[in-house]
């Protein structure tokens, strides 16, 4: 790994993105990897549900939050038969300072987003949804990009059984914190999620899925990984799982690995106003090839919702986990939390405010043991350069580390008028604090968004 400069560059001997994409969709088995942080703050976006699936109307929106309750209520005028098709646009422009261009290098730049959707519904069991986003920047240090992003979800539920599937491809040029740089990637995931009833109160859920990362000068990634709960229904409120995930990850130009990861889950309802979800474990990951080791580490996920009133929510979420880095020979321990507030003010107006950190741990994938030298080691009894007659070795001494701690804030205050128009204003700061110093940056986003919706 070398933590002062770009990922190494790697040769184009694979296959395309394209071909990997359609392969994905006869796979049924695959991984999960965390994405890497923006620098640059996104837009909204929910996860894509069918409507046999969906708990909430507004889950499908990626406009403001207080567009979404309105907006999701009123019937869509391109309907044929059980086929429904949402079409919407947004457009939203900022100023941000403090943008790395490379390492060491921050500049600043006005940035306008121009983001159509398209959102079919196909009956009660199909959505899929595609977006291209326009992102254009004043300051030529920056590349203006095309970004693409496609979803496609499938449900289906019977007496005992549940299936659901889940197919997306992403394409984007953002600035990532852990690179320092516009980076080009493209992904392709593929879920396959499957849950058998036994009893009233014991259940068995199994999520399947694969990670196909394509990275600009840095080694593509393979991910494949199962995850399995057996849940156990305590009372009404109340549920205790026991689970098994396993994965194996393919890395061009770098060490494979496979790992095993054990764990328990809590969920709990405590009132209708606060609920809870915790789940931990401990994962042993094993890298191959000459010099490979074993990483131990422990993995969490929690999650906590409070809502206090019928206009406010308070949650936090929090989690730590290891994830292929974009730097050869390296993986990323991360630990990440975050807390947020959404706000109904004057029954027309959304405030939401958001307050996140973590720290990011780059570990090397391959020990490396350096010689434990002294003088006598080199010299002759005179003191005379001779040869090397001792080498010892140290088990402790990888090299090529670097640790990162991140923090930010933001505020957005939407509205809604109209019923299809969306309004809002945001703010961001954000910091990254480096060990290596030109991976550190501070930087400020302000601007507005305008979307609309049938």
């Amino acid at each position: 790994m070398n933590p002062t400069g770009a990922p190494p560059s790697v040769p184009s001997e694979r296959s395309t993105p394209l071909r990997q994409f359609l392969g994905g969709l006869a796979v049924l088995i695959g991984a999960l990897t965390a994405e890497a942080q923006p620098v640059i703050a996104q837009g909204a976006s929910a996860p894509l549900q069918p409507a046999v699936t969906r708990t909430a109307a507004g889950n499908q929106s990626s406009l403001a939050p207080a567009a979404a309750e309105n907006l999701s209520l009123q019937p869509s005028p391109f309907k044929w038969g059980s086929v429904e098709f949402r079409p919407s646009v947004i457009d939203r422009f900022s100023y941000s300072d403090g943008i790395l261009t490379q390492p060491g290098h921050p500049a600043n730049s006005y940035i306008n987003t121009f983001s159509p959707s398209f959102l079919l519904d196909i009956g009660s069991h199909w959505t899929m949804d595609y977006s291209p986003s326009w992102v254009i920047y004043t300051n030529r240090e920056f590349h203006n990009s095309l970004n693409h992003s496609f979803r496609l979800a499938g449900a289906f539920t019977s007496q005992d059984w549940s299936l659901q599937f889940a197919q997306g491809y992403a394409k984007s040029s953002n600035t990532l914190i852990e690179t320092a740089r516009q980076t080009k990637t493209q992904s392709s995931t593929t879920s396959l999620s499957v849950g058998y009833r036994f009893t009233d109160r014991l259940r068995l859920d199994s999520s399947n899925s694969q990670d196909l990362q394509f990275v600009e000068a840095a080694p593509d990634s393979f991910v494949w990984s199962t995850q399995n709960w057996l849940d156990y229904r305590v009372s009404s409120r109340l549920n205790l799982a026991l689970g098994a995930g396993a994965g194996y990850v393919q890395v061009y130009h770098s060490s494979d690995s496979y790992f095993l990861r054990p764990g328990a889950r809590i969920t709990l309802q405590a009132t209708d106003k606060l609920s809870l979800s915790l789940d931990g474990g401990r994962e042993s990951r094993t890298f191959l090839g000459h010099g490979g080791r074993s990483l131990k580490s422990p993995t969490m996920n929690a999650s906590l919702n409070y809502q206090p009133f019928k206009t406010t929510t308070l949650s936090f979420t929090g989690g730590r986990g290891v994830s292929v880095s974009y730097f050869a020979g390296a993986v990323t321990q991360t630990q990440s939390w975050s807390i947020a507030l959404s706000q109904r003010l004057l029954q027309h107006f959304v405030l939401s405010a958001d307050l996140s950190g973590g720290k990011t741990h780059y570990e090397a994938t391959q020990q490396v043991l350096i010689p434990d030298i002294t003088v006598t080691d080199v010299t002759d009894a005179n003191g005379n350069p001779g040869q090397l007659t001792t080498v010892d070795f140290t088990s402790s001494s990888v090299i090529d580390q670097r640790d990162d701690a991140y923090r930010a804030y933001s505020f957005n205050l939407s509205t809604t008028l109209l019923r299809h128009v969306t309004i809002a204003v945001f703010y961001q700061a954000s910091r990254n604090s480096s060990n290596v110093q030109a991976y550190g940056f501070s930087s400020h986003q302000i601007g507005a968004q305008l979307g609309f919706r049938f």
